[in-house]
């Protein structure tokens, strides 16, 4: 053995590697909303502004998704995932500056000022590491095992992603080849038509198939799940007509207007999220990425449908803004109470000291006015004298008699606890009290 044969052997094995990066033939295809998704769950749960699904190629490292980047390419030398996928498990810098794997980087050394990097290897089920799934952030930080662990199967994911195109892409073209030639090879249609429908049935995300009429050719498994459908129910119909006719609001939903079925006509990939009608007549939120099929001789031939429920994520993101409204709101208090305090650590009179707590009072409750009382005894017994106003003109009250001890506000005159109305024009406790229905006129909505 020569010493030159650890570098043959290096090179045939980046030979074979790069073949099979083409064998999906994924590179400089254009943007795809399931690998997008994908890239930002992994930026989302490291917390990083940077998520990246790599492929390496020749002399260059290939962006399919790049959350948080512009960018959608760059040359292989100094690039972090051209050595992450030398490994077989997770490539880790939690301070890239102080590593020695990387001071000399351009990344890391130079004006990007790369901190943290976390990827792993997009392996292929025979062994090859095509790219890299990768987070990274310009501030060093520290990486849990869980963390590695949760993002190991975000990189599975991806592999999924990409079998499933390389084998349905694969598939379809054979059933297309089989088609033109159904006379002689009926026998290998039926093959090829039973491996597509044991990879798809096989697949997590719900696939279904139109044929040239725009009508159901095909479901898989995970389609029937999620529809409530079954194939039987669906073939022969336009797929709008059953799973897509309404809109949320109960209004119709043109079929003209359906981007899910502008890709056949228009012969170009369509993807986003929309709302599908269940068969037990409930709508759920969906991503869909909608492709045409195409003959050896570019002849639209159908549409190809890959869907995903996205509930889930729509309630997390829905408790994500109820959370940061609620923050809003609490930070918003804490302003009101800190400059109020410092406002009455500042004054010295007593009314202008009441007027700034009912005026905190009103901003921090959402009232559109407030007041203070406090109790007098006159020759009728006792009774609340309207002391301070905020939110409405004191004007309003010249004639509104103020409350005494009766039985209705016996239990504030007493101290016993608060009297509450959620609407005083029809509570019959005060909903007859004159003058104005128990409440200055200008301050009750018709």
């Amino acid at each position: 053995m020569t010493a030159d044969s650890p570098n043959i052997q290096l090179e045939a094995r980046e030979d074979s590697r790069l073949a099979a990066v083409r064998r999906y033939d994924i590179l400089d295809t254009p943007p795809d909303g399931a690998f997008d998704r994908i890239a930002a769950m992994a930026a989302r749960l490291f917390d990083v502004p940077i998520a990246i699904i790599s492929l390496v190629d020749h002399d260059r490292i290939w962006f399919k998704a790049h959350h948080g980047l512009d960018v959608t390419q760059i040359d292989r030398e100094p690039g972090l995932c051209a050595s992450a996928i030398l490994q077989d498990d997770a490539w880790v810098l939690t301070d890239a500056s102080t590593d020695p794997r990387a001071l000399a980087n351009p990344l890391v050394a130079g004006e990007f000022g790369l901190r943290f990097y976390a990827g792993v290897p997009l392996r292929t089920h025979d062994g090859f590491n095509l790219g890299t799934l990768c987070v990274i952030d310009r501030e060093p930080r520290p990486v849990n095992d869980e963390e590695i662990r949760q993002l190991t199967e975000l990189g599975a994911l991806v592999m999924d992603q990409m079998e499933l195109r390389r084998e349905a892409r694969e598939v379809v073209a054979e059933m297309t080849r089989i088609a033109a030639e159904r006379d002689a090879q009926a026998q290998l249609l039926r093959d090829t038509e039973r491996k597509l429908a044991a990879v798809l049935d096989n697949a997590s995300v719900a696939v279904m198939l139109m044929d040239d009429r725009q009508q159901c050719s095909y479901m898989n498994a995970a389609a029937e799940r999620l529809t409530g459908f079954t194939f039987a129910e669906t073939q022969g119909r336009p797929l709008h007509d059953v799973i897509h006719h309404t809109r949320p609001d109960g209004s119709p939903f043109p079929l003209a207007e359906c981007p899910i079925d502008r890709a056949f006509p228009e012969r170009k990939n369509s993807q986003g999220e929309e709302v599908f009608v269940h068969k037990d007549g409930h709508f759920y939120p969906v991503a869909f990425t909608a492709s045409p099929i195409q003959d050896e001789t570019s002849n639209t031939i159908g549409t190809i449908i890959e869907v995903q429920d996205i509930s889930e994520r729509k309630a997390a993101e829905a408790a994500l803004r109820e959370s940061l409204d609620r923050l809003a709101s609490e930070s918003r208090a804490l302003e009101v109470l800190n400059s109020t305090g410092a406002e009455l650590a500042a004054e010295l009179d007593l009314g202008n000291l009441v007027q700034l707590v009912v005026d905190a009072g009103v901003e921090l409750s959402g009232a559109e006015f407030g007041a203070f009382f406090y109790n007098v005894e006159d020759d009728q017994g006792e009774r609340l004298m309207l002391y301070s106003l905020a939110g409405a003109d004191i004007g309003d009250f010249e004639k509104f008699g103020m409350p005494r001890a009766t039985a209705v506000f016996a239990p504030t005159f007493q101290g016993e606890g608060v009297v509450r109305s959620d609407d005083i024009t029809r509570d019959a406790r005060y909903g007859r009290n004159s003058p104005n229905a128990g409440m200055p006129k200008s301050l009750i909505r018709n």
